[in-house]
Protein backbone atom coordinates (compact mmCIF):
# COMPACT_ATOMS: atom_id res chain seq x y z
CA UNK A 1 0.00 0.00 0.00
CA UNK A 2 2.73 2.25 0.78
CA UNK A 3 4.53 1.68 -2.57
CA UNK A 4 1.34 2.58 -4.23
CA UNK A 5 1.02 6.14 -2.58
CA UNK A 6 4.95 6.65 -3.08
CA UNK A 7 4.08 5.82 -6.85
CA UNK A 8 1.12 7.58 -7.33
CA UNK A 9 2.99 10.73 -5.93
CA UNK A 10 5.88 9.93 -8.01
CA UNK A 11 3.66 10.22 -11.29
CA UNK A 12 2.15 13.13 -10.05
CA UNK A 13 5.31 14.99 -9.98
CA UNK A 14 6.15 13.73 -13.24
CA UNK A 15 2.41 15.00 -14.45
CA UNK A 16 3.83 18.41 -13.57
CA UNK A 17 6.87 18.43 -16.03
CA UNK A 18 6.94 18.26 -19.65
CA UNK A 19 7.31 14.84 -19.69
CA UNK A 20 5.52 12.85 -22.11
CA UNK A 21 3.53 9.79 -21.32
CA UNK A 22 4.88 8.11 -24.10
CA UNK A 23 8.44 9.08 -23.56
CA UNK A 24 8.00 7.75 -19.46
CA UNK A 25 7.18 4.31 -20.67
CA UNK A 26 9.95 4.28 -23.94
CA UNK A 27 12.33 5.01 -21.09
CA UNK A 28 10.76 2.16 -18.50
CA UNK A 29 11.00 -0.32 -21.33
CA UNK A 30 14.41 0.36 -21.99
CA UNK A 31 15.68 -0.02 -18.77
CA UNK A 32 13.82 -3.15 -18.52
CA UNK A 33 14.96 -4.34 -21.77
CA UNK A 34 18.65 -4.37 -20.48
CA UNK A 35 18.21 -5.50 -17.35
CA UNK A 36 16.53 -8.88 -19.16
CA UNK A 37 19.33 -9.34 -21.76
CA UNK A 38 22.07 -8.59 -18.73
CA UNK A 39 20.35 -11.57 -17.04
CA UNK A 40 19.63 -13.80 -19.68
CA UNK A 41 23.03 -13.23 -20.79
CA UNK A 42 24.41 -14.06 -16.97
CA UNK A 43 22.47 -16.99 -17.44
CA UNK A 44 23.79 -18.80 -19.99
CA UNK A 45 27.14 -17.84 -19.02
CA UNK A 46 26.75 -19.57 -16.06
CA UNK A 47 24.61 -22.05 -17.09
CA UNK A 48 27.78 -23.57 -20.18
CA UNK A 49 30.46 -22.59 -17.34
CA UNK A 50 29.28 -23.95 -14.11
CA UNK A 51 26.83 -27.11 -15.53
CA UNK A 52 28.02 -27.93 -18.67
CA UNK A 53 25.41 -27.00 -20.83
CA UNK A 54 25.40 -26.09 -24.38
CA UNK A 55 25.15 -22.58 -25.44
CA UNK A 56 22.20 -22.10 -28.53
CA UNK A 57 23.40 -23.55 -31.74
CA UNK A 58 21.95 -20.58 -33.11
CA UNK A 59 23.26 -17.81 -30.82
CA UNK A 60 21.24 -14.93 -33.29
CA UNK A 61 18.07 -16.36 -33.69
CA UNK A 62 17.95 -17.10 -30.05
CA UNK A 63 18.56 -13.35 -29.07
CA UNK A 64 15.57 -12.34 -32.08
CA UNK A 65 13.71 -14.74 -30.02
CA UNK A 66 14.55 -13.40 -26.57
CA UNK A 67 13.80 -9.77 -27.56
CA UNK A 68 10.65 -10.32 -29.86
CA UNK A 69 9.34 -12.65 -27.14
CA UNK A 70 10.14 -10.42 -23.69
CA UNK A 71 8.98 -6.92 -26.11
CA UNK A 72 5.38 -8.69 -26.35
CA UNK A 73 5.26 -9.61 -22.95
CA UNK A 74 6.48 -6.31 -22.06
CA UNK A 75 4.15 -4.73 -23.75
CA UNK A 76 1.14 -6.72 -22.48
CA UNK A 77 1.98 -6.09 -19.01
CA UNK A 78 2.64 -2.14 -20.09
CA UNK A 79 -1.15 -2.42 -20.82
CA UNK A 80 -2.29 -3.97 -17.51
CA UNK A 81 -0.32 -1.17 -15.94
CA UNK A 82 -1.95 1.68 -18.20
CA UNK A 83 -5.49 0.74 -17.19
CA UNK A 84 -5.55 -0.45 -13.52
CA UNK A 85 -4.92 2.23 -10.35
CA UNK A 86 -2.53 0.43 -8.40
CA UNK A 87 0.88 -1.62 -8.82
CA UNK A 88 -0.76 -4.21 -6.91
CA UNK A 89 -3.84 -4.92 -9.29
CA UNK A 90 -1.27 -4.76 -11.69
CA UNK A 91 0.77 -7.32 -9.91
CA UNK A 92 -1.82 -9.36 -9.63
CA UNK A 93 -3.30 -9.18 -13.79
CA UNK A 94 0.10 -9.87 -14.81
CA UNK A 95 0.96 -13.04 -12.58
CA UNK A 96 -2.81 -14.56 -14.13
CA UNK A 97 -1.44 -13.25 -17.41
CA UNK A 98 2.30 -14.64 -17.05
CA UNK A 99 0.93 -18.14 -16.01
CA UNK A 100 -1.54 -19.12 -18.83
CA UNK A 101 1.10 -18.00 -21.24
CA UNK A 102 3.58 -20.03 -19.66
CA UNK A 103 0.94 -22.86 -19.61
CA UNK A 104 0.14 -22.45 -23.19
CA UNK A 105 4.06 -22.08 -23.98
CA UNK A 106 4.77 -25.24 -22.67
CA UNK A 107 6.62 -24.01 -19.50
CA UNK A 108 3.92 -26.30 -16.94
CA UNK A 109 3.05 -29.39 -19.29
CA UNK A 110 5.91 -30.75 -21.92
CA UNK A 111 4.00 -29.55 -25.29
CA UNK A 112 4.76 -33.35 -26.58
CA UNK A 113 2.08 -34.36 -23.99
CA UNK A 114 -0.43 -30.89 -25.29
CA UNK A 115 -2.97 -31.52 -27.87
CA UNK A 116 -2.05 -30.06 -30.80
CA UNK A 117 -4.76 -27.41 -30.50
CA UNK A 118 -3.05 -25.68 -27.47
CA UNK A 119 0.78 -26.29 -28.82
CA UNK A 120 -0.48 -24.47 -32.02
CA UNK A 121 -2.09 -21.91 -29.88
CA UNK A 122 1.28 -21.97 -27.89
CA UNK A 123 3.37 -21.25 -31.28
CA UNK A 124 1.74 -17.50 -31.65
CA UNK A 125 1.59 -16.04 -28.12
CA UNK A 126 4.25 -14.76 -26.11
CA UNK A 127 7.04 -15.32 -24.76
CA UNK A 128 7.33 -17.42 -28.34
CA UNK A 129 8.73 -20.56 -26.17
CA UNK A 130 8.95 -22.85 -29.33
CA UNK A 131 10.67 -20.17 -30.93
CA UNK A 132 13.68 -20.24 -28.10
CA UNK A 133 13.30 -23.57 -28.09
CA UNK A 134 14.10 -24.15 -31.70
CA UNK A 135 16.88 -21.56 -31.44
CA UNK A 136 18.68 -23.41 -28.50
CA UNK A 137 18.18 -26.48 -29.98
CA UNK A 138 17.23 -27.70 -32.98
CA UNK A 139 16.39 -31.41 -31.79
CA UNK A 140 13.93 -30.13 -28.75
CA UNK A 141 12.61 -27.32 -31.37
CA UNK A 142 11.50 -30.27 -33.66
CA UNK A 143 10.12 -32.31 -30.72
CA UNK A 144 8.75 -29.78 -28.99
CA UNK A 145 6.80 -28.10 -32.77
CA UNK A 146 3.03 -28.74 -33.80
CA UNK A 147 2.73 -31.20 -36.77
CA UNK A 148 2.52 -28.21 -38.83
CA UNK A 149 5.48 -26.65 -37.35
CA UNK A 150 4.95 -23.20 -37.80
CA UNK A 151 8.16 -21.44 -39.42
CA UNK A 152 10.04 -19.44 -36.77
CA UNK A 153 10.50 -16.00 -38.58
CA UNK A 154 6.40 -16.00 -39.14
CA UNK A 155 6.69 -16.62 -34.98
CA UNK A 156 8.84 -13.78 -34.02
CA UNK A 157 6.61 -11.42 -36.29
CA UNK A 158 3.84 -12.38 -34.56
CA UNK A 159 5.80 -11.55 -31.18
CA UNK A 160 6.55 -8.02 -33.13
CA UNK A 161 2.81 -7.42 -33.90
CA UNK A 162 1.81 -8.10 -30.61
CA UNK A 163 4.38 -6.04 -28.90
CA UNK A 164 3.10 -3.11 -31.60
CA UNK A 165 -0.49 -2.76 -31.02
CA UNK A 166 0.02 -3.54 -26.95
CA UNK A 167 2.76 -0.51 -26.49
CA UNK A 168 0.55 1.61 -28.30
CA UNK A 169 -2.34 0.32 -26.78
CA UNK A 170 -0.81 0.86 -23.56
CA UNK A 171 0.92 4.73 -24.53
CA UNK A 172 -2.91 5.13 -25.76
CA UNK A 173 -4.20 4.15 -22.13
CA UNK A 174 -1.61 5.48 -19.83
CA UNK A 175 -3.07 8.87 -17.69
CA UNK A 176 -0.31 10.14 -15.15
CA UNK A 177 -3.00 8.89 -12.15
Amino acid sequence: MIATYRERGMLRRLSTTPANPRTVLLAQMIVAFASVVVSAALMIFLAWVVLDIAPPERPLEFVVALVAGYAALLGLGMVSAAVVRTSSAANQIGTLLFVALMFFGGAFLPRVLMPDVLREIGEFIPPGLQALTAAWSAEAGDITATTTGQPFWLQIATMAGITVIASSVAAKLFRWE
